[in-house]
């Protein structure tokens, strides 16, 4: 393979030339022994004035800086893997000043001060980078979340309860399901129109999300119906769990109704053997007790 010709030396210089002058990239010059040989200003910036002669670019001195180099699936990366082009050019993460900005990196040969050498490029790139996360985070919920309530949907409820069902039948670890019903929903539908009923259901919809565990799943499972699983739950405590739920929501004032809110919920006990579809027949069929026996109860089987 020929070697470049010296005369492509000068094209790369000004091309590094003008990344020094752009805000956003930091630009680090070293030899061919990783010694740091200069800087540009959005460098020191973000790694403050730590390029002395005999600096070496290593990973000893990421440690000094106390920063750490991630990938975008937050794997840990070596700064010599990075130099030595054994990770192709990508999206690297640095922790400064207690939080992650991302950059795009690039090794590109050029002259510095009439030497050849080599400089690191680092492109900021968080905004793009938040932006896409944004994105992905949006589409992960529209797959994951109801739109109205914003809790977790059918669907995923229902993959989250097999798994709990498989790692409670390996570790013999209980949990506890919840069904809960808004009493007499169609009412409010009927008399102060859907728009009402939807501002009802979201904040129904928040309660019950701030009333449980963050280590809890909430789920609308259906119309003004919600799923509550409770991992390492025994039944005792899910029913006084639910029972604390429907004391607030009967407590909660409305603008324009005069009666209060109130709900109906069944719990019931994982059971070895009982299948996943079984379970949520228990449960439903406890909801359905509470509601036959006068509404704003729970119903489940004390132990």
């Amino acid at each position: 393979m020929n070697q470049p010709s010296p005369t492509t030396w000068p094209d790369l210089h000004n091309h590094v030339s003008t990344l020094l002058v752009t805000a956003d990239t930091a630009v680090i010059f070293f030899n061919a022994g990783h010694v740091i040989l200069d800087a540009n200003d959005k460098a020191r910036q973000w790694f403050g004035e730590i390029f002395p002669q005999q600096t070496r670019l290593q990973d000893a001195w990421l440690d000094e800086l106390g920063l750490q180099l991630v990938d975008r699936g937050l794997h840990n990366l070596t700064l010599n893997a990075l130099l030595s082009r054994q990770v192709p050019d990508s999206y690297v993460g640095l922790s400064l000043a207690n939080q992650t900005r991302w950059a795009q990196w690039h090794v590109l040969a050029t002259i510095h001060q009439q030497e050849p050498c080599q400089a690191l490029v680092l492109t900021d790139v968080s905004e793009l980078m938040q932006s896409f996360h944004a994105l992905q985070q949006h589409a992960e919920d529209a797959d994951t979340r109801d739109f109205a309530t914003r809790l977790y949907n059918r669907r995923y409820a229902l993959e989250r309860l097999e798994q709990m069902h498989l790692h409670a039948k390996r570790y013999q670890s209980p949990f506890a399901i919840a069904m809960v019903d808004i009493d007499h929903f169609k009412r409010i539908n009927d008399t102060y129109g859907h728009s009402y009923g939807d501002e009802v259901l979201e904040r129904l919809a928040s309660v019950i999300q701030k009333s449980f565990r963050e280590t809890d799943l909430c789920a609308r499972f259906g119309g003004e119906e919600f799923l509550i699983l409770m991992p390492e739950t025994e039944i005792n405590a899910a029913i006084f769990s639910l029972d604390r739920l429907r004391q607030q929501i009967s407590e909660l004032k409305w603008a324009q109704m005069q009666r209060p809110v109130t709900i109906s919920s069944g719990v019931v006990r994982w059971q070895i053997n009982k299948s996943v579809e079984q379970l949520v027949f228990l449960v439903d069929q406890r909801l359905g007790t509470a509601k036959k026996a006068g509404r704003n109860q729970v119903c489940g089987d004390l132990f």
